[in-house]
């Protein structure tokens, strides 16, 4: 083992479909975790629970990224797998406790946990308004998010 790299962690960001809030919670994460310098020791990544594997983010979370002053990047959605969620190095944050629900295993938190405020409620199909107070609320839960990373694998 002398002179391997510790496996990284991972958050990785639970929704529905991937397109829309856990997508652009993985790109603000991902700045986050840039600005703090957790980047040689957290990856982040997400997933969706009935994701058509392949979809682009949606048009109104590509717009509520770029309003709050994240550049564009390319998001393809991915389903959440058995190996993914049970991965020990990962922490889970899912959007809602339905989510949450629906996944096996320790370290799956919901933002409602982390913050002490409610789901992120889903802006799929709504109007820009709707689509930015997700991304905001995801922005609010930063600090609450990277603080129980760091509780649990030491960063």
């Amino acid at each position: 083992m002398t002179g391997q790299k510790p496996k990284k962690a991972r958050l990785l960001f639970v929704c529905t479909g991937n397109t829309c809030r856990s997508a652009m919670a993985e790109t603000i994460f991902k700045r986050a975790v840039k600005e703090r310098k957790l980047a040689d020791r957290l990856q982040v990544v997400s997933a969706g629970l009935f994701a058509n594997p392949g979809d682009e983010m949606s048009a109104g979370a590509k717009a509520a990224l770029r309003t709050l002053g994240y550049p564009p990047r390319k998001h393809r959605a991915k389903r959440l797998t058995p190996a993914m969620a049970a991965d020990a190095r990962a922490m889970l944050v899912c959007m809602t406790a339905g989510h949450k629900a629906r996944i096996p295993g320790r370290n799956v938190f919901t933002v409602a946990e982390l913050t002490g405020g409610q789901d992120v409620g889903d802006p799929y199909g709504e109007n820009l308004e709707v689509y930015l107070s997700a991304a905001r609320y995801i922005e609010y839960s930063v600090d609450d998010v990277l603080l129980k990373a760091g509780e649990l694998f030491d960063l």
